[in-house]
């Protein structure tokens, strides 16, 4: 089955297949400029975004992306460093689809992810500090 991509699914950093998987280097209005390696050296296209798919995420993606495996919970995990005592992680079952916050005391559904690009742009958002205004 054929996923239709759009440009704002897509960052800088994300892999995509163009028969096989490529490096998003800079996203444009209808087209990504990505970076692959053939025969040892690196090449970088302009592809319209029609071209494009998205990579199923698999156990194998999972561990690409830092997830560790848990035996005990039958389950993949990424830590968040929330502060130096932090317990809380992302947990992701591939079965399922699902990717958890899970704290000390709750476990939180945050999103239904189904490919690499997705995860990718869920961790990045996680990974940058959380930045406010208090108005007065």
């Amino acid at each position: 089955m054929e996923t239709k991509l759009n440009t704002t699914d897509l960052m800088r950093g994300n892999w995509i297949d163009i028969n096989g998987p490529v490096k998003v280097l800079e996203v444009r209005q209808i087209s990504v400029i990505v970076e692959y390696e053939i025969e040892g050296k690196r090449k970088v296209s302009n592809v319209p975004i029609e071209n494009i798919q998205p990579i199923p995420l698999s156990e194998l993606w999972l561990e690409k992306l830092g997830f560790k495996y848990d035996e005990v919970f039958d389950r993949y995990y990424w830590y968040i460093p929330l502060h130096d005592l932090a317990t809380e992680k992302l947990t992701f079952r591939v079965s399922e689809g699902f990717i958890c916050f899970d704290g000390i005391k709750y476990r939180t559904l945050l999103k239904h992810v189904t490919f690499v690009h997705q995860a990718q742009n869920l961790m990045s958002a996680l990974k940058q500090p959380l930045t406010f205004k208090i108005s007065e």
